[in-house]
This record gives C-alpha cells, structure tokens and sequence, in this order.
C-alpha cells in the first residue's frame, strides 16, 4: 500500500467504504463488488482492510474468498500490511485463514522481518509459531533473526532462536 497515510489511492466506491470505515455502503456494495480488482497500488480490498485495520471487512473479504496472498505493486501482500501497521487482530485472521508467511515483498522481505524491525513482538511470536522462517534473508542479506541480534534484543533472539 501507499505509504502516505492520508493519501490512500482510491478508484472505487468500495475502496472508499474501507478506508473510511463506512460499514453500512460496504454491506451495500460488497455483493456486486469484484474481488480481484486493483487499486492503482496494485493492492486488492483485501490489501486496504489490512492497511485501515478494520477486521470486520477483512473477515467479510476472506469470507466472500477474496485472494489473501495477492501481491501489490510492491510485491506485498495483505499480510505484509497488517503485519507493518501492527494489526494484530488482522495479522491473526490472514494466518489462520491460510495466507503464506514466506512471500517476499520486492526487496525480498517477508511478513517477519517487518515484525521484528517494528519490535513487535507478538506479532513475532504469532508468525514463527505458524512457521515463518527467522532465517530468511531479504536482498540485503539481513535475516529477521540478525535484525534481532543487531537491535541488541534478546527476548527478539532467543524466542527466534527457538524457532530455527
């Protein structure tokens, strides 16, 4: 997504109810809505949800089978927003509902090294229980768990550890 918090592309009405979390013109727009359209990010619904944080039309989407892994014109996807924005409740929801915790976004990091850049350890935590790889290296060659190391943060290191 943009990552001009105000400055969201929007082309739809739909996108519009998301970001200005407008339930009631979602639910009137959501059953004619096309889940694989793109914004101009190259994001799906599913991406602005994430970015917005509002799980019930995260839960609707993935309900309705919008594509969770879908990637933005950054390579990110749902995932990776929720995971940069601190989304817990969303993070949880894309996890549980099957999305990949090992697609790279375009400078080859995964969901987890935005966990641990952002010392979010809860959302580090949900992500290496379910299998993310604390050994991955971004292009840069820099691993969620040397991020850790490199940030001097221990409880970061050794729950990383455990997952190695």
């Amino acid at each position: 997504m943009a990552e001009k918090d105000d400055e969201l592309y929007t082309s739809t009405e739909i996108e519009s109810a998301i970001i200005q979390n407008n339930k009631e013109q979602f639910y009137q727009l959501i059953s004619d809505a096309d889940l694989n359209h793109r914004s101009g990010d190259g994001g799906n619904l599913l991406h602005i949800a994430a970015w917005t944080g509002e799980p019930e039309f995260a839960a609707e989407l993935i309900e309705r089978g919008i594509e969770l892994d879908a990637k933005d014109n950054q390579g990110r996807t749902p995932l990776h927003e929720a995971v940069d924005r601190g989304h817990h409740e969303i993070v949880e929801m894309l996890v549980e509902n099957g999305a990949r915790l090992d697609i790279e976004d375009m400078y080859g990091a995964q969901p987890l090294h935005k966990a641990v850049a952002n010392g979010n350890y809860e959302l580090t935590n949900l992500l290496v229980t379910h299998g993310a790889d604390p050994t991955h290296e971004n292009q840069a060659e820099i691993s969620p768990l040397s991020l850790a190391r490199d940030a001097d943060a221990e409880d970061f290191v050794a729950l990383l550890e455990n997952h190695v």
